[in-house]
C-alpha cells in the first residue's frame, strides 16, 4: 500500500523546523513542505486548493513569528500585544482543516504563540522555543501516532486498475483497463483511460464528456466517448458508467457500452477497481510490448486470485 502524503505549511523563518519534521517522517509518509510544494504557472492559492484534494494530513507551524495588537495601538506593547503566526500560516491551516477535518490537520503550537479560536478544533501539538532534539522526537512521534491512526484518505482521486466481473464477449475483448480520475483547474472531476488485451494490444481509450460527483461514499457517474483506434475506421463508443468507492483502494461500479455503427451492441459490464500505481502507468505507456504482457498478466492473476476467494 503506497504511503500517505503530508503537506508542511509554516513561514520562512521555520525551514530549519520543517527539515527536522521532513527527517521525522519521511519513513511512514510522502512529506511535501511547502518549500517544495509550489510549481511555476499557478498560483499559490490554486496551488493550496489542489493540494488539500492531493494529500491526506497536513501540519503547520503557529510559531512567535509576529507580533500582533490586542487592543489600541497606543497601548504598551508588553499588555497589549501578543507573539503569532504568520497571517497566511493560519488561513492554510483553516483551508485544509475544511477540506481535511480536524483529525487530518494538524497545529504545531509554539508556547506563547496566538491561536484563533476559530482553530481550536483542529489537532494541536506544543512545542517550546528551543526546539531540542528531544522534543522534536517528541513532536514527531505524536504525528507519527496520529498518521498510522488515521491512514490514507479514502478519495476516488487517482489511478485505478478496471477488472470486468462480466463475462469477454468479441464486442468487448478488453481484458483490463487503467483509468485515472483527475480534477481540472476548476476543481471539476473528469475521466480518462485505456483498456488492453491480454496481447498487449490498446483495445480502447475513452473519456469523460460529463461527471457528476457523489459524496459518502465518495464516486463518480459519468457519461464518456471513445474509439478503438485499432479498429477499421476506428469505431466510436459511448456510454455512462458509475464508481463507487469501497475502501481507500478498492471501489466498484459499471459502464455500459453503445456504439451509433452497431446498433445491436448495448452492453453493461460490471467491474471492480483496484489502486494502481504510477509505474503501473509508465509500463503501459512504454514501448516494451513484453513488460506490457507480463504486467497485464499480472495484474489479471491478481484479480483471479482475490475474485475466487
Amino acid at each position: 500500500m503506497d504511503k500517505p502524503r503530508i503537506f508542511l505549511g509554516s513561514s520562512g523563518k521555520q525551514k530549519k523546523l520543517l527539515q527536522a519534521l521532513t527527517r521525522g517522517l519521511e519513513d511512514i509518509a510522502y512529506v511535501e513542505p511547502w518549500t517544495t510544494s509550489f510549481n511555476p504557472g499557478t498560483t499559490t492559492l490554486e496551488r493550496l486548493l489542489e493540494l488539500t484534494r492531493e494529500v491526506d494530513f497536513a501540519a503547520f507551524v503557529f510559531a512567535q513569528d509576529d507580533w500582533t495588537s490586542a487592543s489600541l495601538p497606543a497601548s504598551p506593547a508588553p499588555v497589549s500585544a501578543q507573539a503569532s503566526p504568520r497571517d497566511n500560516v493560519v488561513f492554510e491551516a483553516g483551508l485544509f482543516g475544511g477540506v481535511l477535518g480536524m483529525r487530518r490537520t494538524f497545529i504545531l503550537h509554539a508556547n506563547g504563540s496566538k491561536l484563533p479560536s476559530d482553530l481550536l478544533g483542529l489537532t494541536s501539538v506544543r512545542y517550546g522555543e528551543a526546539t531540542t532534539a528531544a522534543e522534536m522526537r517528541a513532536v514527531n512521534q505524536k504525528l507519527r501516532k496520529a498518521i498510522e491512526n488515521e491512514g490514507r484518505a479514502a478519495r476516488i482521486e487517482g489511478l485505478w486498475w478496471q477488472f470486468s466481473l462480466s463475462e469477454r464477449t468479441v464486442k468487448e475483448p478488453s481484458a483490463v483497463s487503467l483509468l485515472r480520475i483527475s480534477r481540472d483547474r476548476y476543481g471539476a472531476l473528469e475521466l480518462a483511460g485505456r483498456s488492453w488485451q491480454e496481447n498487449g494490444s490498446l483495445s480502447a481509450r475513452y473519456w469523460s464528456e460529463a461527471v457528476k460527483e457523489r459524496k459518502e461514499p465518495a464516486g463518480i457517474f459519468y457519461f464518456w466517448n471513445g474509439e478503438r483506434p485499432l479498429d477499421a475506421n476506428a469505431s466510436q463508443l459511448y456510454g455512462t458508467g458509475e464508481i463507487r468507492l469501497e475502501s481507500a483502494d478498492r471501489a466498484s461500479g459499471y459502464f455500459t457500452t453503445r456504439a451509433d455503427t452497431q446498433p445491436k451492441l448495448n452492453a453493461r459490464t460490471s467491474g471492480v477497481y483496484l489502486r494502481a500505481e504510477p509505474e503501473d502507468l509508465s509500463i503501459l505507456d512504454g514501448r516494451d510490448n513484453q513488460r506490457r504482457v507480463e504486467l497485464i498478466a499480472e495484474r489479471l492473476n491478481h484479480w483471479i486470485s482475490i475474485k475466487n476467494v
